[in-house]
């Protein structure tokens, strides 16, 4: 017989399941959440009115992110509530001065569950870097910016090496410009035209050493004055005129049939550098297919000439390698315009090879990358001393090399370029049985 429960009995049996399952969750639901606290201070006395920033990161330090912000109180206070705890974040107290009294401190700190964790932190008074700068053409310094390299003082992840002070600032339509907030110690300062007419230069006066990177760096320019900032203090530099005026090289590229040609990085090179991305130009052509590259140093220069699509062949201005290219012998604000490039289309080699007991064939079609269509020229098949040079027809040619030893063998196919098409070379491995 089947006994049957009462319904008020069952309702309170299932309330009692539940709660059983609510208290067995407990441990689960644990606060995810915790604080931080602290006091900030400076020579042994609190600060108040400092700027604390809670940061979060959650790509190893890459990149932080502002959570909330707290003020320090009279006596030097801040707190954070509620700060989420999660294994992928980090977490650290940023302070900083509106007024730039003091320079900018992290400290790092991981919340726990429920409960307050405690990041004093101690700041240092820092110093001001004032000055003007003007151009000796009488435009506004207003495209001036001010670069200055000093004290190794980081904040944030310390694999990131990012400054705790501002490194980079413009300039004012009257010229002047302003430091704040940075540590004590010895600084270089860069001045940089960004209308590109001026040249790099170093307090006071001293050209800077140009370059993919230029610099001031006492070790690379040891003419360049070297500015002592102490706490609590300004320096104040004498004015500066940007007076070292750069060269320019300008013109325009196209293909050897006269098509305009966009997207074409032309680099200026000093004569003999064994690299070519010496002078970082980002830019390439543009819609009309020119090029204006400077502020360049007084010197010897060439144009290097490179397609980043790979369809167009990279090229020496004026001539077949740097040994033979152009040199454009600059003065101080000198300008070369309508220099004229013209580039080919690479070539593209097709090889079928077939081997015999002391030889190789192989038929070689060649075709211009740019348009796909046949071309006319001369190709070559080779084995260390053994060559053998064919005409193309309609873009194809055969060559047998004969008198081969057995084994596997690299050959090299060479294409020796038209009026249109550059140059090209294919390596292929067959064995000869």
């Amino acid at each position: 017989m089947t006994t049957r429960r009462p319904t008020t009995a069952i309702v309170a049996l299932i309330l009692t399941s539940f709660a059983l399952v609510l208290s067995g969750l407990a441990p689960a639901t644990a606060a995810t959440t915790g604080a931080v606290k602290g006091v900030v201070i400076s020579a042994g006395q609190p600060i108040a009115g400092l700027t604390v920033q809670l940061m979060r990161s959650d790509t190893e330090g890459e990149t932080w992110t502002r959570v909330a912000t707290d003020t320090t109180d009279a006596k030097g206070a801040y707190a954070f509530t509620g700060v989420k705890i999660s294994e992928v974040y980090h977490h650290l107290v940023r302070i900083s001065d509106s007024h730039g009294r003091y320079v900018t401190t992290d400290r790092s700190f991981t919340p726990r569950s429920g409960r307050t964790v405690t990041r004093n932190a101690t700041v240092k008074p820092a110093g001001f870097l004032t000055g003007k700068v003007f151009r000796a053409d009488g435009a506004s310094p207003t495209t001036t910016r001010v670069h200055l390299i000093g004290p190794d003082v980081t904040i944030g992840d310390p694999d990131q090496n990012i400054k705790a002070y501002d490194t980079d600032r413009g300039v004012k339509a009257d010229g002047t410009y302003r430091f704040a907030g940075l540590p004590a110690g010895d600084y270089t300062v860069r001045y940089t035209d960004t209308s590109r007419k001026y040249l790099d230069q170093c307090y006071d006066g001293v050209l800077a050493k140009l370059g993919s990177d230029p610099t001031c760096d006492s070790t690379e320019v040891p003419a360049a004055k070297v500015v002592t900032v102490a706490a609590k203090a300004t320096s104040t530099l004498t004015d500066q005129t940007l007076t070292h005026a750069g060269a320019r090289l300008s013109g325009t590229v196209t293909s050897t049939a006269g098509s305009i040609l966009k997207g074409i990085d032309v680099t200026p090179v000093p004569q003999g550098s064994d690299s070519r991305d010496w002078y970082d130009y980002a830019k390439a052509t543009g819609s009309a297919g020119t090029f204006s590259r400077g502020s360049l140093s007084s010197g010897q220069w060439q144009l290097y000439a490179e397609d980043s699509n790979g369809v167009w062949a990279s090229q020496w201005v004026g001539g077949t390698n740097q040994a033979t290219a152009q040199v454009f012998d600059l003065s101080a604000g000198e300008t070369i315009d309508n220099i004229a490039i013209k580039l080919k289309s690479r070539a593209v080699l097709s090889v079928k090879t077939t081997t015999g007991s002391t030889r190789a064939t192989f038929v070689v079609s060649v075709s211009r990358k740019v348009t796909g269509s046949a071309v006319s020229g001369k190709v070559s098949a080779a084995l260390a001393g053994n060559t053998k040079t064919a005409t193309l027809s309609g873009g194809k040619a055969t060559i047998t090399l004969t008198g081969l030893t057995a084994g596997k063998h690299t050959f090299r196919i060479h294409f020796e370029g038209n009026g249109n098409t550059s140059t090209g070379t294919k390596n292929v491995t067959a064995t000869v049985g």
